[in-house]
């Protein structure tokens, strides 16, 4: 059960409030942020992020195309931008200018997830951890080698460079990335891409919540719900004129609600998880996978021993996850976000909606226009279900390796996620200025067949995390890949990362345990 505060609480100030269980909404203090689903007085909360599914599409005589982007949409002013390919690869390469397309996210470099999806089952593949080997034919000399990891996870530019067939033009803000056809490396089938986009900053810029003023203003409303609108504003502004960041909720700025939040044992072959509730296919849902106990968990993924595959596909089937694990036995500590792919529905139910569910009262705030149903993507808050909470962020240099391979750097974080469910994301940072980008963390080991364990790649990254800390490991100066030429006498080659990593820009997110 939960209780719903719609009003001023014991501090006068006044507020939307969701506490768990028998906690009183009203006296429940401040600081027990684990006895809240919600609360409006949050400086910061994670707002439900963008999604965009970018398939492979087979070239038909004309590119590019420009989708779901403003009308008369050019180079220069495009948001999403596909340009298909007939050559051999066929690849459909996409460009997402940020700015653009993403108009409520705040940040010009914001944290992001790029998912792979098989085109024949339209499963997820995540991050894999997968061995890679190059023969004899790669390169202009031949090379063996390769690589143990996720391989490339994708770059955010701070400047993107576009060509659609003429000049390249530069643009400010986005990623490029290609969905293929064939993927010979892992199955017969290609992939396409979903790319999911946080209100989070990917780079050392600091969230942007406001300094909290107390009182209330004089006059002004805090909370407006009617039939055409349903926002609340931070305690100390107006509802009518508070910006975005001011806002702790609007229909557009919806708080990131948890369907489901799990770590489980993922045994080899297949498995699912109920979460209860009907699921839209590809639906958000976060997950890292690890080879390890429970009690070391790890994001994105632990780097494996040796050369050891990992890592599980993953879908949804009406209220499972169904799980296919074809490489061993590991865990999976994920988070299901409330998103609808679907979008918004349409109908005329109100706003403030409240029923009874299996002896439960039920209160949901709803975007205006919902249908008497509503999907995910109209549901602003549901007392049942938590919203994630930021625990903890921050911004870290990362320094140059030094030691033996088998030890990479490791920086340690501290928080307190006493209460609750803890889950760590983080982008790497590379470069400064113009030169700026940022990637998904990517876990790769180099090897090559002289050199059989080279340590964790220069690019390469990952987390070790508990209820109090975060162990980072990094090895900025290493090379990305390590190969073996065998012409001309036989040497060993090394590639190094042309933008070495300079940060790391790091959040604990936080679920209410019950």
């Amino acid at each position: 059960m939960t209780e719903v505060l719609i009003g001023k609480d014991s501090t006068g100030v006044a507020c939307v409030k969701i506490t768990k269980g028998a906690y009183d909404p009203i006296t429940t203090s401040d600081e027990r942020r684990e006895r809240f689903y919600f609360s409006s007085k949050w400086t910061n909360q994670l707002s439900t992020p963008e999604l965009d599914e970018c398939p492979y599409v087979v070239w038909g005589g004309s590119s590019p195309r420009y989708v779901k982007s403003p009308a008369s949409a050019s180079a220069s002013t495009f948001g999403l931008m596909r340009i298909d390919s007939d050559n051999r690869f066929e690849e459909s390469t996409y460009y997402v200018r940020g700015t653009v397309r993403y108009p409520d996210v705040r940040y010009s470099m914001p944290v992001f997830d790029l998912l792979p999806i098989w085109r024949s089952n339209d499963r997820y593949r995540g991050r894999n951890m997968r061995e890679r080997t190059y023969g004899a034919s790669y390169g202009p000399a031949g090379v063996l080698g390769g690589f143990n990891g996720t391989g490339g996870t994708g770059t955010w530019s701070r400047r993107m460079e576009v060509s659609d067939g003429g000049a390249p033009v530069n643009l400010d803000y986005g990623i490029a990335f290609s969905s293929s056809a064939y993927n010979s490396n892992d199955q017969d089938s290609g992939y396409n891409h979903v790319l999911i986009v946080y209100n989070l900053p990917g780079n050392n810029t600091a969230l942007d919540g406001p300094a909290l003023p107390s009182p209330n203003p004089e006059g002004k409303e805090t909370v407006l719900i009617s039939s055409t609108q349903c926002k609340v504003a931070k305690p100390g502004y107006d509802v009518d004129v508070a910006t975005p960041s001011q806002l702790a909720f609007d229909a557009t700025g919806r708080p990131l609600n948890v369907i489901a939040a799990a770590d489980i044992a993922i045994p080899l072959g297949a498995s699912s998880f109920n979460v209860g509730i009907t699921l839209p296919a590809l639906t958000a849902i976060d997950m890292s996978c690890y080879d390890a106990s429970a009690s070391e968990i790890h994001y994105p993924m632990k780097l494996s021993d040796g050369n050891s595959n990992y890592g599980v596909e993953y879908w949804t089937d009406g209220s499972l996850i169904r799980f296919n694990n074809t490489k061993k036995a590991c865990r999976a500590r994920f988070i299901v976000y409330g998103y609808d792919p679907l979008g918004p529905s349409s109908g005329a139910n109100d706003v403030l909606r409240q029923f009874d569910e299996g002896g439960e009262n039920v209160t949901q705030f709803l975007r205006p226009g919902a249908a008497s149903n509503p999907r995910f993507s109209d549901i602003i808050l549901d007392s049942r279900r938590p919203v994630i909470q930021i625990l903890a962020d921050g911004y870290f240099s990362v320094p140059t390796h030094t030691g033996s391979l088998a030890a990479p750097t490791a920086t340690t974080v501290s928080y307190d996620a006493a209460g609750f469910f803890p889950y760590v994301k983080y982008m790497t940072v590379h470069g400064s200025g113009l030169t700026e980008e940022i990637r998904a963390p990517r876990v790769n080991r180099r090897f090559q067949n002289s050199l059989s364990d080279g340590g964790l790649s220069g690019d390469g990254s990952y987390c070790r995390y508990s209820q109090t800390e975060a162990t980072f490991y990094t090895a900025k100066g290493r090379p990305r890949y390590t190969f073996y030429r065998e012409a001309g006498g036989g040497e060993i080659v090394n590639v190094m990362d042309e933008k070495p990593m300079v940060g790391i820009r790091w959040f604990v997110l936080g679920i209410p345990l019950p």
